[in-house]
């Protein structure tokens, strides 16, 4: 942070010993309680925090810094005191000055989280870190055929482990799974300490095993799978190697296979669909993605090395065709498939299942429309989930002159704060309606950027019959064009959508005074128990 100025753009950058440097944005703008508490003269402390994620390309790293642009233009490099230190050759992969490195880092949090008091945060951080770290056992592949030779329905499932939707169909998925007798492998990747592991799942039984992905593409044939579930590879380090080796056991084996629709992965490693600026891109003309991708330096694009979107969308179509079932969850999402793969429609497996969200419960809940608007933004609102339109909002609020406001139900990343915005924190899902009723919340904006594949925030908000308004992207827009307190407009900015939630607010308050009806009941929801919305005594 700077004393005087708000930080623009944050850069990490790496020089290697060739002389070449590598350059990542950062994520800048993340809550930090702890430096609030330590620097309390600068307003900018709380959102001080930033993170990235990316593959160098190279491994002689020499030096790492910073580079930070200011909101006046200035740009300045400040180095950093990360000591990157690269294991032998020969050296194994658990080998113990990497494990010390990651000792050392958690040992770090750990103390930040206790300095400033943020006993809760550190467990969630400490159940989140041991959920996935992986045992370390002698010959896991060993122990994993053992498994496989001893279950009658042994299926595999690839999935990250990074949270949101797709990890929530997979952990249901995995309970039906358990409930019919079968042994269940999970691979994912565990990015604090950057191995692939292997999960097996039976009965009550949960071991974690951390696996060579090479050794384990060629130990697939001998587990004799029942079924492959793609749920989802995003940060997987070697996702065509996966789908090579997936690819090609199918068609020796005739393995049936079934491909989750949960992003846009499967089109192109940027798996929002957002371009080299970082823009919703519509899923354009080959030629373009040609020229964007080499352009791009998102971190996780960053993973696949070799930048060809021809070679991307070959290996993914013949997965997708050896695939007998593609899973999708909306008919947007389908609709973007099918522009970059035209040929899919054709494809026998196509089968459309819509989210269940029979699991969240829907409370009675009334708000009132006379109140000064208050727009809920619900979830952890990053970049793709549309941290600037928030900030454009927020803008829009201050020059309309309104007491309109703005309440983030969840996280927020960005560099600034306002008097026009609260922010919850991060909540379990069961508070949802708590905390739109603490907040006074009376009209939601869905601010994200791309076009989402379902979004339970959008279902769950339908569900409690609140007003809502969204941009014209993907499912969201799909469900909402058709539900009687919705709104959609074009993707543009946080003016127009602050603007549109102004709009709906008066529309539904105007439509309750001329019927003198208490109340105004939604006519399209999601669920049938939908709650009538109060405007008021």
């Amino acid at each position: 942070m700077h004393d005087a100025q708000p930080i623009a753009a944050l850069r990490v950058v790496l020089k290697f010993r060739d002389g070449a440097q590598q350059k990542f944005p950062l994520v800048y703008g993340t809550e930090r309680r702890d430096v609030a508490q330590a620097v309390k003269d600068n307003p900018r402390a709380l959102s001080s925090g930033y993170y990235f994620f990316g593959q160098a390309q190279h491994t002689d790293i020499m030096a790492l810094s910073l580079e930070v642009q200011l909101a006046n233009g200035e740009v300045g490099t400040l180095p950093t005191n990360s000591t990157i230190a690269l294991p032998p050759r020969d050296a194994a992969p658990g080998a113990h000055a990497q494990r010390a490195a990651v000792y050392r880092h958690l040992a770090v949090r750990s103390l930040q989280f206790i300095r400033s008091g943020r006993f809760l945060e550190l467990a969630a951080a400490a159940r989140h870190y041991l959920r996935g770290k992986p045992q370390h056992v002698t010959d896991s592949l060993g122990r994993v055929r053992a498994i496989a030779a001893e279950a009658s329905c042994a299926q595999l499932i690839v999935d990250h482990n990074l949270g949101g939707g797709a990890n929530h169909v997979r952990h249901t998925l995995v309970k039906e799974l358990l409930e019919t007798g079968a042994t269940v492998f999970i691979l994912t990747f565990h990015v604090p300490t950057l191995q692939y592991v292997l999960e097996c799942r039976r009965h009550q039984e949960a071991m974690r095993f951390p696996v060579d992905l090479d050794e384990l593409l060629q130990t697939l044939p001998d587990l004799h799978l029942r079924r492959v579930h793609w749920n989802n590879a995003v940060s997987f380090t070697r996702q065509v190697a996966l789908l090579d080796a997936l690819t090609a056991l199918v068609r020796r084996t005739a393995m049936p296979v079934t491909y989750y629709l949960h992003d846009y992965h499967s089109v192109c490693p940027s798996h929002f669909l957002l371009d080299k600026d970082g823009e919703y891109c519509g899923v354009p003309s080959i030629e373009q993605c040609v020229k964007c991708l080499p352009e791009m330096n998102d971190g996780l694009v960053s993973l696949f090395a070799e930048r060809d979107i021809h070679l991307w969308r070959r290996r993914w179509d013949a997965f997708l065709f050896a695939a007998d079932e593609i899973v999708y969850f909306s008919q947007a999402s389908l609709t973007l498939l099918l522009r970059a793969y035209p040929q899919l429609a054709r494809h026998p497996g196509l089968k459309f299942q819509p989210h269940d969200i029979s699991d969240f419960v829907a409370q009675p809940l009334s708000f009132d429309l006379r109140a000064p608007l208050n727009i809920g933004v619900v979830g952890r609102i990053n970049a793709h989930k549309g941290a600037r339109v928030v900030g454009q909002m927020v803008a829009a609020i201050a020059d309309s002159g309104t007491d309109a406001h703005i309440t983030v139900l969840g996280a927020l990343d960005g560099p600034g704060r306002s008097r026009h915005v609260t922010i919850s924190g991060s909540y379990e899902r069961d508070a949802l309606v708590r905390l739109i009723a603490k907040h006074k919340v009376n009209v939601i904006a869905f601010t994200s950027i791309w076009p989402e594949t379902f979004s339970f925030v959008v279902a769950e908000v339908m569900s409690l019959g609140l007003p809502i308004v969204c941009f014209d992207l993907g499912a969201p827009a799909e469900r909402v064009k058709d539900y009687s307190l919705g709104r959609v407009v074009p993707l543009s900015d946080g003016k127009t959508l602050f603007e549109a939630a102004a709009v709906l607010r008066q529309e539904l308050l105007d439509a309750a005074r001329v019927s003198k009806e208490p109340c105004v009941r939604p006519i399209a929801v999601v669920r049938e128990n939908a709650i009538p919305i109060g405007i008021g005594p």
